[in-house]
Formats: C-alpha cells, sequence, structure tokens
C-alpha cells in the first residue's frame, strides 16, 4: 500500500491560494524567492509567524505605528532606532493583492483613504468587495494608473472627482462613462457652504445637497434636477 504524504507543518504557503510553494532561485539581494505550484504566482515569503509568540506582538506593534498618528519614538516609548530594527521586517511580510481574474464589472468605486506619515491607500473596489489595491505617496494619474492597470474596464466607474482618478479613468478605460459620487459630493457642498449659511440660496442649496444620499433611482435623479433647475432659475432672477 502506498504511503500517503502529509504537508509539513512549516511548509511555505502561498499567501493568495494556500497552496504549498517550491524553491524558486534568490532575488538579486539574495532572498531566498519562493513559487505557488498552483497559481505560479512568486513571493519572497518570510517564515511563517507564530501565533500568539513575540513576533506576532511586534507585527501589531507595527500596525498600530503604521495606522497611528504616534511617532516611532513614542511607539517604543524611548529609542525610534529600537523601534526602526525591531520591526525592520515587518516591511517584507508579503501582503496578497487580489488576483486579476478579467472580470468586467458593472460598477468600479475608487478611492483613497489617507493614513498617517503621508502614505494613501488607493483602492477599487466592485459592489460587492475590494478587487485591488495600491500604496502610494500622493492621489496622482499614475498612482491610479497603477491601480486600474490590470482590471478589465467597467461598465461604469465612480470616483470622488479627484483630478488624478479622473486623468487615469480616461488613460486606461477611454470608454468607460464616470459618476461621481454623491457623498463626496455632498461633503464638497458642505464644505463650501458650512453647515450653517447664511443666505437663503445657501440654506436652498444645503437641503438639495442633503437630498442626494436618498437617491437610488434614475426617477430620483430627474426629479431632483429638475428642483434645482427650478431653483438656480428663482435666484438668478
Amino acid at each position: 500500500m502506498r504511503a500517503v504524504r502529509t504537508r509539513s507543518p512549516r511548509a511555505r504557503l502561498c499567501p493568495i491560494c494556500q497552496t504549498p510553494m517550491k524553491k524558486s532561485g534568490r532575488t538579486a539581494a539574495g532572498t531566498r524567492r519562493w513559487k505557488c505550484t498552483a497559481c505560479r504566482s512568486s513571493t519572497t515569503a518570510p517564515r511563517p509567524l507564530s501565533p500568539g509568540g513575540a513576533e506576532q506582538a511586534v507585527l501589531g506593534e507595527f500596525i498600530d505605528w503604521a495606522t497611528g498618528s504616534r511617532s516611532q519614538a513614542d511607539a517604543a516609548g524611548g529609542s525610534d532606532r529600537a523601534f526602526g530594527r525591531r520591526t525592520a521586517w515587518c516591511w517584507d511580510v508579503p501582503v496578497p493583492k487580489p488576483p486579476a481574474t478579467g472580470q468586467v464589472h458593472s460598477q468600479v468605486f475608487i478611492d483613497g483613504m489617507w493614513l498617517a506619515h503621508k502614505w494613501v491607500l488607493l483602492v477599487a473596489r466592485s459592489p460587492t468587495h475590494v478587487i485591488a489595491w495600491q500604496w502610494a505617496a500622493s492621489e496622482s494619474a499614475a498612482a491610479y494608473q497603477a491601480l486600474l492597470a490590470d482590471l478589465a474596464p467597467p461598465d461604469l466607474a465612480t470616483t470622488d472627482g479627484a483630478g488624478g482618478a479622473l486623468k487615469a479613468i480616461a488613460a486606461t478605460w477611454p470608454g468607460t462613462p464616470i459618476q461621481r459620487c454623491l457623498i463626496h459630493v455632498h461633503r464638497d457642498t458642505v464644505r463650501d457652504l458650512t453647515l450653517r449659511p447664511k443666505t437663503t440660496p445657501g440654506k436652498a442649496l444645503l437641503r438639495h445637497s442633503r437630498k442626494l444620499l436618498s437617491i437610488s433611482t434614475t426617477e430620483q435623479a430627474t426629479g431632483w434636477l429638475v428642483a434645482l433647475s427650478d431653483h438656480t432659475t428663482l435666484y438668478r432672477c
């Protein structure tokens, strides 16, 4: 009877499909490279973290610093250099990206989330889940193009109106119509008018802006535009 081989608990697993990986040479820096036997992805995955171990605690400390506002010295309770040395390996932990499937989505939402230390996480999301993300130093057109590069053009792209996103969509998905995010339109209106506008036209515009958040059908959108046009004509007169 042929013996059944069991997977070693120390086997390197693919961060995407969790299949055991094989050694695949080394990088120019001498780091071991691993290749997945199933999805063929390649990574320089460090050794797995032991649950509840010291490495897990250091990684948690690193994440708290990266997503917070404290300096490295404050996070370490003393020396920033000691913190940097202790958490240096955390920068090399592989974070798997969603695989590019070529699926055409009915709608893709694109936005940037600013974190501490002047980093922004650009995210592309379908109506149900995140389909791509990209770290960047700014919401530039180049950064957004890197986010969209592996995605199939959707039926509709929704964005907050950032110039970099609009330029990247026009270059990467030239035939895709663009919709402004209604929540961002409302936020921009509040920023310009404040929550307590003093003029009658300003108060009317703020009321219309709030109604944007409840629009979910084409008929409601048409009615909103007609009402806005009527008020605009009234105040111009």
